[in-house]
Order: C-alpha cells, then structure tokens, then sequence
C-alpha cells in the first residue's frame, strides 16, 4: 500500500513538470498564431507564451511591438522574456505612436514602461494622458513622485496632476489616499487645505482616518483644535476612540483632557465609551520636550495651578497661592543658580498636592481631584527629573512629615537588624531626622510620635531616606438627625485616643476635633455631657 501512494504522488506530481515540456513544432505553432486575425486565437497564444516562457517569440514580438495598437502588450510581455531591446521600441512606439488608434494611451503605457526602466525622458506623456483622458481610473498617480523626483522641468505640472487627482478623483479611495500622502511628503506646506478637507470630507471611512495620519506627518498646528471637531462629528466609533486617544497620547494637554473626559460621558457606543474611559482614566501627561528650558516648566506649572483652579480640580484659592508661592521661591533657587534648594522646593510643593490628594478624611477648604493630581504631580515629577538629585547618605536616614508634607519631630525612631540584637535606638540628628547605622541590607524601623508607634518591614538600609507621614485624622459629634454638633458654650465633645493610656485628641469645634497621628489602628473616646463612647479604628 505504501508503494502504490508514493507511485500515486510522484505521477501527480510530475505531471505538470511534463506539460510544460513543448516540442518545437508546438512552440512554433504558437508564435504562427500571434499573425491570427482571430482575435481569440491571437489572444491565447500570447498567453501560451506567456505561460510556457517561450522565448523563441522575441523576435515576432518585438516586430508587433513597431506596428502601433496593443504595443504596450508586447512590450510587457518582451519585459518578462528578457528581450534587451524593450526600451529602443517603446520610443519607436511612442514616435510612431500618430497612427495608433488612442496615440494618448499608447504613448502612455510606454512611457510607463520606460519609467520602470529607470529612463524618464518621455514622463512627459504621463502627464499628458492625465491632462487629455476625461476617466482617471487607469491612471497610476504612483507615477507622479518619480516624475518629481527624477525631472524637474515636470515639477508645476505633476504638483498640478497630484493636487487635482487628491481632490476630484471619485474612483478608488485607496488611490486618494496615496495622492495625499504624496502632497504630505512633497509638497508638505500646501498639503494643509487638501488633507484637512479629507479629514473633514472623505467619504471613505479608512482613507478619511488616514488623513489623520498625514496631518501627524506634516506637523500642522491647528490639528489639536481640527481633532476635538472630529471628534464629535465623526461617524465611526472606532474612528472616535482612535481620535480621543490620540489627543490624550500625542496632545495631552489640560484643555484637551478635560474635553475627551467630558466628551467621554456622552459617547453613545458603549464599547467606544468604555474604551475612552479607560485611557481618561490611566492617562498620564506627556512628558516635555528636552529642548524645554527647566525655568519654562516652573512657569507652566504655575500656569497648570491656575488653570486646575478654574476646571475646579484644585480649590481653594490660599492652598492655589500656597502652591504657586512654593514654585516661585523654586524657580527664584533655580535662576540664582540653586538647583539642589530648587529640587527641595519643587519636592515639597508635589509632596504637598499627593498628601492633600490622599487625605480624604480632612474636611477644610482645600482639595486636589484626581485630574488636578494628574498634572501637578507629574509634570513636578518632569522637573525634578531633570535637577540633580542630593549626595546619597550611606546610612539610612528616617524622617518623619505631615500630612502637609512638613517635617515634624518625632519621639524616637529605633531600628530592628535580628533577634540577637533586638530592636536599638537610631541616632538623632537633632534636626528632626534620625540615621540608622547598620551593615545589614534591610531593617524593620519603628516610628514614635505622640505617644503610638508604627512600625515597618524589610526598608532598604543603605543610602536610603524612609519617611513616615502622619494623617490629619479628624473625629466628628453629631447628633441623631446625622448633622455635626454646633459649638455654643459649653456645647462641645472631648476626644481621647488610646496609646498605651488614654491620652488628650482634643475638644470638637462646630463639631470636630483634628490631630496628626501615625496611620494606624486607635480607639477614640468621645465624651459628650458626660457620657464617653468608645470607638475603634483604622486612620
């Protein structure tokens, strides 16, 4: 059984090794019917020639190629049988080309071939069939940006060709589409009217969207503006995520981010929707250009607190003050040639926006939405990339901040390197910080401040700052209907916390009292006319 497939495989497939295998005889009764007046005949034996790669016809093809019609069909097919004399006939052609029954399309699809032969002396022809033939459909505009390229008495005329095709052509989308990509890369500062047209315009949807593209590739400068319009009047949805997430990516401005956020919310496809939320919400803004001096960011910055207090993603106007008064001191260190001072400042103000951020629980006036966050903390991060960061300690030093991101002193801070040694002191420096002598690679670290500890694990030991940050913890008295107690005399709640004893939190004021703590679990007493209530809780 297997002898008899493998006989099978080898006979099927020899066999068409065999039928290409022509006799002489029957190779020239193929070229004799290249003389046929039938049509059909005429037509197949072109195609046996063709397809057996009989070379023997050269010479009667090259003698049909000087007689006028349908020379362009034997110049191709000579191209493919290797015949040296294509590029002298199809001059011949073209100089003969009168007593052809469509001269313009003769001389045409000659000057084609020669183009592809690297000769562009007849490219002439190329623009002269556009210019005379009413249908565009055969016309190939990949031609035009080798006229450009290779004859420059051409130029006007193929700028004339490529713009007219880009704008008045309605056959193939595709081909548009090329015409405008040959504008963009050609004729890039005359591009802008015909590509946004297109963007406008383009009745198909994939050349339409390419546009956008283009418009990326030529630098224009209203895109930003032109892609908020599209945005809202562009019909397919996946079109409108592309758009939306292109204005986050490449142009991810305050202006633009609010508007995709906003716009976000009435997208009535609710995949796209979804899809834009997504990139609203893990969006990052883009970092500056490297040519951008650091002083120009410090005011952009500043700008951006001005601009977050007015979308409201930022309030209120003495924390805005506050913020802008930290960045002009910052960039006051940068131009008296301070950087390090600078870093400092620039670190406290993004410290600052991430605490008041983070810290949900303080009810005053001031606050940061995520959006304002966004770029006030990243675009501080932008500049302190760029400034030169403090000599490393070698040791590791422990410091202790507000939830205002201000320094504060704390009790002790003591240091856990084994169960041998067991838990030590570390030294303080008497400036509010504390170092942490050790050769080991980690230590567990423990934080004491008014009277609690917190306590962490596994911090890098060696030239390394780990700061703790206490939390503005706020305890509120409210009365049965859930409203906060008012403060008349003698109308007040006393709040205790417990920290190995029950220690003083403070008196309600219009019905809360506030501390800095360490973030851990604590009990809370509120005693009201007398009558404590207990309470446990994570802050």
């Amino acid at each position: 059984m297997k002898i008899t497939i493998i006989l099978l495989l080898t006979i099927i497939f020899s066999f068409p090794l065999c039928a290409q295998e022509l006799t002489q005889q029957e190779k020239q009764r193929i070229i004799d019917s290249l003389d046929s007046n039938n049509n059909r005949e005429n037509y197949n034996a072109l195609l046996n020639v063709e397809k057996y790669n009989i070379v023997e016809a050269i010479p009667k093809l090259e003698s049909k190629a000087q007689n006028g019609d349908c020379t362009a069909i034997y110049l191709r097919l000579l191209q493919k049988l290797g015949s040296y004399n294509v590029q002298s006939l199809a001059h011949i052609a073209i100089d003969s080309s009168n007593k052809c029954y469509d001269p313009v399309e003769t001389r045409y699809d000659c000057s084609k071939i020669l183009i592809e032969l690297g000769d562009y002396s007849a490219a002439e022809y190329i623009i002269d069939y556009y210019n005379n033939k009413a249908s565009k459909y055969f016309f190939d505009i990949t031609l035009i940006p080798k006229i450009i390229d290779n004859r420059p008495d051409l130029l006007q005329q193929s700028k004339t060709v490529v713009f007219d095709y880009a704008q008045n052509f309605r056959g193939s989308s595709f081909t548009r589409y090329i015409a405008n990509a040959i504008i963009a890369d050609k004729y890039p500062n005359d591009a802008v009217p015909v590509l946004v047209n297109s963007f406008r315009n383009e009745p198909d949807d994939a050349s339409r969207i390419l546009s956008l593209w283009l418009l990326f590739v030529i630098d224009y400068s209203e895109l930003p503006e032109l892609m908020r319009e599209r945005l809202v009047q562009e019909p397919v949805p996946s079109y409108r995520y592309i758009i939306a997430d292109s204005l986050l990516k490449e142009f991810g401005t305050l202006q633009n981010y609010r508007f995709v956020k906003e716009y976000a919310v009435n997208e009535s496809d609710e995949v796209t929707r979804s899809l834009i939320e997504n990139e609203v919400e893990i969006f990052v803004p883009v970092p500056p250009d490297s040519t951008k001096l650091t002083l120009d960011l410090l005011d952009n910055l500043i700008n951006y607190v001005d601009s977050v207090l007015t979308y409201t993603w930022l309030g209120d106007l003495t924390f805005s003050n506050e913020l802008k008064n930290i960045l002009t001191t910052a960039k006051t260190n940068l131009q008296n040639g301070d950087s390090l001072t600078c870093r400092v400042q620039v670190k406290t103000f993004q410290d600052l926006v991430d605490n008041v951020y983070k810290d949900s629980l303080n009810s005053d006036p001031r606050f940061v939405t995520i959006e304002g966050w966004k770029f006030l903390y990243w675009n501080a991060q932008y500049i302190l990339d760029r400034l030169p960061e403090p000599q490393a300690n070698p040791n590791l030093l422990v410091n202790l901040k507000n939830s205002l991101g201000n320094q504060i002193e704390a009790s002790n801070v003591m240091y856990y390197e084994s169960a041998t040694s067991g838990w030590k002191d570390a030294v303080n420096n008497g400036d509010g910080t504390f170092t942490v002598i050790t050769t080991k690679p980690t230590v567990s670290v423990r934080m004491f401040y008014e009277y609690a500890n917190q306590t962490v694990h596994n911090v890098t030991a060696q030239n390394n700052t780990y700061t703790f940050i206490t939390v503005n913890a706020a305890v509120e008295l409210r009365n049965s209907s859930g409203n906060l107690m008012p403060a008349p005399s003698g109308d007040q709640g006393t709040v205790q916390y417990y920290a190995d004893a029950w220690r003083t939190f403070g008196t309600t004021s219009n019905g809360v009292a506030y501390k800095e703590l360490l973030p851990i679990n604590y009990s809370f007493r509120m005693t009201y006319e007398y009558i404590p209530n207990d309470k446990q809780q994570d802050i």
